[in-house]
């Protein structure tokens, strides 16, 4: 592993759904396809896996561009809110922001001056860490933190995310939810805000599994595929993304899907991960905030051994307990 990439904490990342302990009432989730009566536009099925390690690799060979794997996340993220309603971003950063930091990258392995194998990779951060610049998202999802009008920047970074955005130049996509203050394990106490004209119809993230299952995740004949074929596949995939988005409305589909729980306090982070709008996100576990989500919407979370990762720039919970 790289002396960069040691450098950064990867909290949450995808797990291959594809190999989970064989038996074939889990292979009936894993490998579901969209039934005949959903619509075209959301029974886009997914290849195997996109991880972050293929990713990368795609991005080093230059086989993708971070322009279209960014642009692709961010569609996702879209989606998640409007047509999921899944809560899982207090804010997704403005189309253009996310562009010019993927442009940015893009530019720097053009030149062979990639800052890590992490450059031009999109994730989200949970709102309990500083991102400077960002509007009001400083809040660790409570309104006892957000200013009057709704529009103070906050003017500095995390260490995290000095390591992260600075030093690797990954793209952050947006800004999860959480528990308030962190203060929750199911994601369930998150403050209500309008947020880019789109009045939340929750106050809750929803975990996006039985989502991806209804709207089909993997395509059967891609199941025994080599790794070639499988780039190949998810080059095809983001292309037709960004071609053809699905609908943003919610799908009639959607009405009698069973709310479940993606775990907290890091909600918002497992949520994006796991349906796909950011490889891997930043969130903090005090008690199991990180590891719970994790859990729940089948993806890897990472806590690291408390002091190795500078708390500085986070909205302490317990600072005896608490890691990034």
């Amino acid at each position: 592993m790289s002396r960069q990439l040691q450098k950064c904490t990867i909290l949450l990342t995808n797990r291959n759904r594809l190999n989970p302990p064989c038996n074939h009432s889990q292979k009936h989730f894993y490998h579901h396809t969209p039934s005949s009566s959903s619509s075209s536009s959301s029974s886009t099925t997914r290849p195997p896996l996109l991880s972050l390690t293929r990713a990368t690799s795609l991005l080093s060979s230059q086989s993708l561009t971070s322009i279209d794997l960014s642009t692709y996340c961010h569609t996702l993220a879209t989606i998640g809110e409007q047509s999921y309603n899944l809560n899982a971003f207090s804010q997704i950063l403005p189309f253009e922001a996310i562009q010019t930091q993927a442009r940015e990258s893009d530019e720097r392995r053009a030149q062979g001056k990639a800052k890590s194998i992490l450059d031009g990779i999109p994730i989200s951060i949970k709102a309990n860490i500083a991102v400077e610049g960002v509007v009001d998202e400083f809040h660790a999802c409570s309104n006892i933190l957000k200013s009057s009008d709704g529009n103070a920047k906050n003017g500095y970074n995390a260490d995290v995310i000095q390591r992260l955005v600075q030093d690797c130049g990954v793209v952050v996509v947006g800004i999860t939810n959480m528990d308030e203050f962190g203060m929750g394990s199911l994601g369930t106490n998150v403050a209500v805000s309008s947020k880019g004209g789109m009045e939340k119809k929750s106050s809750f993230v929803r975990n996006p599994l039985p989502y991806l299952r209804l709207d089909g995740e993997t395509t059967s004949a891609l199941i025994h595929a080599n790794e070639e074929e499988i780039d190949e596949a998810w080059l095809a995939h983001i292309q037709s993304t960004i071609s053809n988005p699905p609908a943003t409305t919610p799908s009639n589909s959607h009405q009698n899907i069973p709310i479940l729980s993606c775990g907290g306090s890091s909600s918002g982070s497992a949520a994006s991960v796991s349906h796909g709008s950011s490889l891997f996100s930043i969130g903090t576990d005090t008690g199991g905030s990180i590891r719970l989500p994790a859990s729940y919407t089948s993806i890897v979370g990472f806590k690291p051994t408390y002091g190795s990762i500078s708390r500085y720039g986070v909205i302490s919970y317990a600072s005896s307990l608490d890691t990034v």
